[in-house]
């Protein structure tokens, strides 16, 4: 598709749409995530536009009538490639609640994590509990920005019926690599081709860049964040770019950069590991389980290999003209779709129900999303700087094996990705590994990596004020590893931990809450190295 040029003329944006009551819930390593999961759809928005100066305030006005009556809409330009910043821009939207209360603190500035997720969409929903809680919301104007190829920010917009395409899920043979290399390469053409040129611009380094653009235009000296998820490598990075401009900085399941796709596999398959047997163990313990007192883990086995010899069916997706989701369920997507209610302990027990209906013959609750031609997909570059360049099918195909055989030595019931020459010769486990997903599923993607995995520089976040970690001790997406990786690049981090599971803390209205909370409204700093119970 080739772009229009002309002037910028800030009079001719398209407002922010009405959101989808179908977007994802915050927090989801969407990490995960890939570009055919976790749809948030926010249409109308801005096109691309050549300029030849720097938009330097936000726009603010009201929002569509279906927003909550008290959220302000945003819009504001910023370059398309930060090494040409003169040349072709987008546009960023944003919600603003203000502070309940005439003495407040200045701005927050929330991310809720993927990479894919919409801030927008988050308030415009009323689930800003999710990310901020009353006493925030009293003292802080909350700015929630969708980062540049996310919902209301130029999202990435890729072939629909590509993306809902059926590709192998396990990689057992020189075919199978070849369809889903294809697959791949075909549909990041196409969302290269239908989202234009920001599309190769979608680096966490851009979108840290684009943070600071939002703090200079809203007037302030210093950013005061609160990152979930993904959101802790955007305010990690942001840290290393801009240690001066740091506020309070609250970063909540936390992310290491530093980390090889090796390093990653490894230790996200151990967290995926612990993650399945605290999910055993609590159907073991409570009538809430669908399989209370039941084997579960030889009950899930045989339903993915069940699943795997022939997909179960999806009977509550036949309805309609238009399916929303798949009408049968195959093994690998069983385990996909599972992920997500792995992830949220408060989910277990409809997790227990989805699969015991699957077990009976209706995997409807299981089965995967179908992408409707006219939602955008939250494409990050970010999930794909662990992609193999693979010049040889063959040495690439043997090298992935290699891989997933070490993560099957530390996690002996992960097999998430199912690169195995059998697919019954392991057993399963319903949490993504997701660093492998992702370096099987980036296979001929066309976008380069622009921001490789590499250590943050402690002589840059030296400078910064002290900033907040937090992470739970059995968080399956984002290990308590990475949590200590980070700390150990950032002399002036303060870390604190939950004594539980599921993915972020800051949900879970505990003391961890309580902690983040003294610190962004009065700069309390809590202990280092802190154990809460909640």
């Amino acid at each position: 598709m080739v772009m229009e040029s002309r002037s910028y003329d800030s009079s001719r944006e398209k407002p922010l749409a009405p959101v989808s009551r179908e977007a994802a819930r915050t927090g989801q390593p969407s990490l995960e995530m890939l570009v055919f999961c976790c749809i948030l759809t926010l249409a109308g928005i801005a096109t691309l536009n050549r300029i030849t100066v720097h938009a330097s305030h936000i726009r603010w006005t009201p929002c569509p009538s279906t927003y909550p009556a008290s959220l302000e809409c945003g819009r504001l330009a910023v370059p398309v490639d930060y090494n040409h910043p003169n040349r072709a821009q987008i546009s960023l939207g944003m919600v603003r609640l203000r502070a309940s209360t005439p003495r407040a603190l200045g701005n927050l500035i929330v991310n809720p994590g993927g990479p894919g997720n919409s801030a927008v969409s988050v308030l415009a929903r009323q689930k800003q509990r999710q990310l901020v809680s009353r006493n925030l919301t009293l003292h802080y104007n909350i700015i929630a920005p969708d980062p540049r190829g996310v919902g209301a920010s130029h999202p990435v917009r890729c072939d629909a019926d590509v993306a809902s395409r059926r590709v192998p899920g396990y990689i057992t043979s020189i075919d199978d690599f070849d369809k889903l290399a294809t697959w791949s390469e075909t549909l990041g053409k196409s969302c290269a081709r239908m989202t234009g040129p920001v599309f190769y611009h979608l680096d966490t380094i851009s979108a840290a860049r684009d943070l600071d653009r939002i703090r200079r235009a809203l007037g302030d000296e210093k950013l005061n964040y609160m990152g979930v998820s993904y959101g802790t490598q955007l305010g990690s990075q942001y840290a290393e770019l801009f240690p001066e401009h740091v506020g309070r900085m609250v970063l909540d399941g936390v992310l290491d950069h530093s980390q090889a796709g090796i390093d990653s596999l490894m230790t996200e398959s151990m967290a995926a590991e612990d993650s399945f047997h605290r999910f055993t163990r609590w159907c073991n313990t409570t009538s809430k389980c669908a399989f209370y007192s039941r084997d579960l883990p030889s009950i899930f086995d045989k339903l993915v290999d069940m699943a795997n010899e022939k997909p179960i069916p999806a009977l509550g997706c036949h309805e309609g003209v238009v399916k929303a989701c798949r009408p049968d369920v195959t093994g690998y997507e069983l385990i996909s779709q599972a992920q997500e209610d792995l992830s949220y302990p408060k989910e277990w027990a409809r997790l227990s129900r989805a699969l015991h209906e699957a077990s009976e013959g209706n995997a409807t609750l299981l089965s995967p999303r179908l992408t409707p031609r006219n939602e955008s997909l939250p494409v990050s570059s970010q999930p794909y700087t662990y992609c193999y360049p693979c010049a040889r099918r063959a040495r690439c195909l043997a090298g992935l094996r290699v891989v997933a055989r070490l993560a099957n030595l530390v996690a002996h019931r992960v097999r998430r990705a199912g690169l195995v020459d059998d697919p019954r010769q392991r057993r399963h486990n319903p949490e993504r590994v997701l660093v492998l997903e992702i370096q099987i599923n980036c296979i001929a993607w066309p976008a380069p990596v622009t921001n490789p995995e590499r250590p943050l520089s402690r002589e840059r976040l030296a400078r910064a004020p002290p900033i907040l970690l937090a992470n739970s001790l059995h968080d399956p997406s984002t290990s308590v590893v990475w949590a200590v990786g980070l700390r150990e690049q950032m002399p002036t981090a303060v870390s604190i931990f939950r004594d539980g599971g599921g993915h972020t803390s800051y949900w879970d209205y505990g003391h961890v809450q309580k902690a983040m909370d003294a610190f962004l409204l009065n700069g309390t700093m809590p202990e280092d190295l802190a154990v809460y119970r909640s």
